[in-house]
């Protein structure tokens, strides 16, 4: 299996604005074993209510709001971005999409993707 069975499909570090508020491109490790592709995203400030994991036409997008209310009073210096996250990848035909497993730990985002156990077609030979 290559890199290639889960590709990316935007690579601009702020996508586009949406509600007034920017778009952001999670950071995102992918791994694989002879079993599962996994995948982490950095989605810091996005709960589980906020989250949204969708697959549409062999595409798995990650899409979540994040929002940090912290001022008190009048801003002094505000380093917090609040905003959405969203990020899509293609799966090939090498990785069941009907099995995704994801689990959201301390702002980051773990999806667990089988592979297809490859099918053998025994062909009869006519004579």
């Amino acid at each position: 299996m290559t890199a290639s069975a889960l590709e990316t499909k935007q690579s601009e570090e702020v996508v586009k604005e949406e509600a007034n508020l920017p778009v952001f491109l999670p950071d995102v490790d992918i791994h694989t074993d002879e079993s599962y592709v996994y995948l982490a995203a950095d989605l810091p400030g996005v709960n589980a209510e906020n989250l949204d994991i969708s697959i549409e036409n062999r595409v798995l997008t990650i899409y979540g709001k994040q929002h940090i209310e912290v001022a008190h009073g009048r801003v002094y210096h505000k380093e917090y971005r609040n905003g959405h996250y969203k990020r899509s990848f293609t799966l090939n035909d090498t990785l069941d999409a009907e099995k995704i497993e994801a689990d959201l730990q301390n702002g980051v985002l773990y999806v667990k993707i089988p592979k297809r156990k490859p099918e053998v077609k025994k062909i009869t030979v006519r004579s």
